[in-house]
């Protein structure tokens, strides 16, 4: 409520502005998700969920935490307020509310607090802590500051990290030039941008009176109000979309019409005469429901039609395929997939699950890549094809498909830049497969037959990306692990002392020292990857094919991948994190971990293409 307490706002504009930014959020959004804090500390909040029970009632709103449930974010709040907190914050976790909270969901990634105190420390290690609190160098911080910035987060200890606290702590020790106001832009922007990317969510910018005056930066596209309401103001929309009934609100959410004109808005189409049409139609749904729409839609059929045609390959069909061989490669994948639904194709054997993950988007953009995944009944080459012709013959609009999950790592101890370990993540590149079941024996020797195709250079140039981040410490991957392992705890990361190498004789070997290894973190190659429907358990075997076709890892079901992909004329990809050896010894505690990097990895991969690459 800065607005109000700064600059004296009167309390109609705050509420007419907060109220009609959320409705702009329900139409333009599938779901709107708010801080389970907003609903507890703000009176406004509650206001507006109370007026809109409709949306609340039928799973529009949510509100989301951290915590696994909210009882158990009620019972940390209350610890992190204490007697000497600001009352109202004290107050608002300990007093019944009128309105009854929406249902809850629970934030991936870890705390808020942890974010905070991420940002908090960081602005030391990039030395920009005078830069950030005291931009304009209006102030003369004491020589101490650093060192007494550093222990806030741990002298906080179960209290929450908010401005009024830390600044207690600072002026106890002296540091009295700080204001509350600088540690608002510490902490509010990592709130709000840890909830936004956690929650893969965008959110509504450029209030007139609500604005945060603090920087934020999200990954997701966000929704400009002044833009939005602007142009709804120019069509004659603004007031009804205020005025307009819950019941009329989800009537125009869900029709064809608004389905148009959202579109045309999130690209920033100038007016034309069949905006106006369409925003005419809208009017009409505001004012009197669904009825109005159905006697227009006759007469726009053809526009319709044509529209839908256009929008075929980029909004309701998915243009990426994604298969695992077993159920926990599945779970790992599925885990970061949003906007899940189950599907059934008569006539296809496959079970599917569909989602979106972002894509590489232009600024005002709300890109997406429509994926289906599936799980093959059997492990294998052949199982592997027939899934993915099925995939290919079900879903025409997918133009990539991607094989993904665990494998035999390929180790090399004595070329640390070739030493494959468990849990790390090996691609195919423009080498592709190599299939080495799939042979000819010439005079004692024998030799691959016919190599399957690589990757497409669309999907390569995406992997290209993703090294050149590594140079400049960017690795989305390693969010998307965590991401995993808050959701499925058996996901972690086994211990070092679980990562165990035998040569040949049976004695083991110590792994090379590798700077470009970062502790604790899968590293990253890319390569020759052998298939075949050999289940491998020779260490001998597994070094004859290191040597003979440079193999980073070894699976079963990359060829069938790249052979059906080729049938189809579609292009593939195969992904795997390691989880053995290949050398004999039975261990799958590594299997889950390989999983989640795997799948980790295949999310940041297609988050590295643009929409429009895969649709065309």
């Amino acid at each position: 409520m800065r607005a109000k307490e700064a600059f004296k706002t009167p309390d109609t504009l705050i509420y007419a502005e907060a109220r009609l930014a959320f409705r702009f959020a329900v139409l333009f959004s599938e779901e709107v998700i708010l801080p389970v804090s907003s609903y507890f500390e703000s009176e406004l909040a509650r206001r507006i969920l109370h007026e809109h029970a409709g949306l609340v009632n039928i799973g529009c709103i949510k509100i989301s935490a951290s915590e696994s449930s909210l009882e158990e974010h009620l019972d940390a709040k209350r610890r992190q307020y204490v007697y000497q907190s600001p009352r109202a914050l004290f107050n608002a976790y300990r007093q019944d509310h009128v309105v009854s909270p929406p249902s809850y969901r629970r934030k991936p990634g870890g705390s808020s607090t942890m974010g905070i105190t991420q940002r908090w420390h960081a602005l030391l290690n990039t030395g920009r802590l005078q830069e950030i609190l005291d931009p304009y160098e209006e102030f003369h911080f004491p020589k101490g500051l650093e060192r007494v910035w550093e222990t806030v987060p741990e002298r906080l200890g179960t209290r929450a990290f908010i401005a009024p606290h830390a600044l207690k702590i600072l002026q106890k020790e002296g540091i009295t030039q700080i204001h509350q106001s600088m540690l608002d832009g510490v902490i509010e922007s990592s709130y709000i941008s840890g909830y936004a990317d956690a929650l893969h969510a965008g959110i509504i910018t450029d209030l007139v009176y609500l604005q945060s005056p603090f920087e934020v930066f999200v990954k997701c596209p966000n929704l400009s109000y002044t833009y939005l309401a602007r142009m709804f103001t120019a069509v004659e929309l603004h007031s009804l979309i205020s005025r307009a009934t819950i019941h009329n609100l989800i009537a125009l959410k869900y029709s064809t019409t608004w389905s148009f004109l959202a579109d045309c808005l999130l690209r920033q189409f100038p007016l034309s005469k069949q905006m106006l049409s369409f925003a005419e139609d809208a009017a009409n749904i505001l004012k009197f429901g669904m009825r109005s729409e159905q006697s227009t839609e006759a007469s726009k059929h053809t526009v319709y039609t044509q529209h839908q045609t256009h929008r075929k390959g980029t909004k309701e069909y998915p243009v990426i395929g994604i298969i695992t061989a077993l159920p926990v490669e599945f779970a790992a994948m599925k885990q970061l997939l949003d906007d899940i639904k189950s599907l059934n194709i008569t006539g296809d054997p496959n079970l599917y699950v569909k989602g979106t993950v972002p894509a590489l988007h232009n600024e005002n953009t709300d890109a997406r890549h429509r994926v289906v995944l599936t799980m093959l009944k059997r492990m294998g080459t052949n199982s592997a094809s027939s899934a993915a012709s099925n995939l290919l013959r079900s879903f025409p609009t997918i133009s990539v498909v991607l094989m993904v999950g665990i494998a035999c790592a390929v180790p090399y101890p004595e070329k640390p830049e070739k030493h494959v370990r468990l849990g790390d993540i090996v691609v195919s590149d423009r080498r592709g497969i190599v299939q080495f079941d799939n042979v000819v024996r010439i005079d004692g020797t024998i030799e691959c037959r016919d190599a399957p195709p690589p990757p497409s250079a669309k999907m390569l140039d995406a992997l290209n990306l993703l090294e050149v981040g590594q140079f400049e410490d960017k690795r989305p991957w390693e969010r998307y692990i965590g991401t995993i392992k808050e959701a499925m705890p058996l996901f972690s990361r086994p211990q070092l002392a679980d990562d165990v190498l035998i040569d040949l004789n049976g004695k083991q070997v110590s792994h090379p020292n590798d700077r470009q290894r970062i502790q604790e973190q899968p590293r990253l190659f890319r390569g020759v990857i052998g298939s075949s429907n050999t289940l491998l358990r020779d260490a001998l075997f597994r070094n004859t094919l290191r040597d003979k076709y440079d193999l980073r890892a070894i699976e079963m079901e990359g060829s069938g991948i790249a052979e059906a992909a080729w049938q189809f004329g579609q292009y593939y990809m195969i992904v795997r994190g390691t989880c053995d050896y290949g050398d004999g010894i039975k261990n799958d505690v590594w299997q889950t971990y390989a999983s989640a990097v795997a799948a980790a990895f295949t999310r940041a991969l297609l988050e590295q293409l643009r929409a429009e690459e895969l649709n065309s």
